[in-house]
């Protein structure tokens, strides 16, 4: 319902928006043209339909978020609400790529060829630690994205919509 009051409000605002004076980029005319509303189009109306659709985007907003703070999931043993969840998965989701890079860098050993002898740096991770830490995290980002989408699926919100 939230992408729809997305896509409608997108529509009336492209055109409360638009320059009436600029022609269309791939328009083949010359520039001795304008455009002007059409005597069908009531500007104030339609003015006015774009502050009822944004309000009650705010209100189904308001709705799924306290919606979100009701419901609880279970995720490693543990009780989290669905607005938790999504804040969890957020934070996997930006810890992830960390992690792959620290991965990757803990799979070399670094050898410096000096004069008479090669110097190993070995990496400061343990590869099998940090390739099983990041593992881990993957799983529990697929579990846990599967336990929202249950809950997605699952939960109402209680919003009427009024169009």
């Amino acid at each position: 319902m939230r992408d729809a009051y997305d896509r409608h409000i997108s529509v009336i605002k492209g055109i409360l928006e638009h320059d009436t004076n600029n022609r269309d980029y791939f328009s083949r005319s010359s520039g001795n043209e304008t455009k002007e509303y059409d005597e069908e189009f009531d500007y104030k109306h339609f003015e006015r339909e774009l502050k009822t659709l944004e309000t009650r985007r705010v209100k189904l907003n308001q709705a799924i978020q306290l919606s979100n703070y009701g419901t609880t999931i279970t995720f490693k043993g543990e009780e989290i609400t669905l607005a938790e969840a999504l804040e969890l998965r957020k934070k996997y989701l930006h810890d992830l790529p960390a992690l792959k890079e620290r991965a990757t860098r803990a799979a070399f050993k670094t050898t410096v060829h000096k004069e008479e002898r090669d110097i190993v740096q070995r990496p400061k991770h343990s590869f099998k630690d940090t390739y099983k830490e990041y593992l881990e995290q993957l799983e529990g980002l697929r579990t846990l994205k599967g336990l929202i989408h249950s809950a997605n699926h699952a939960t109402t919100v209680k919003f009427k919509d009024e169009i």
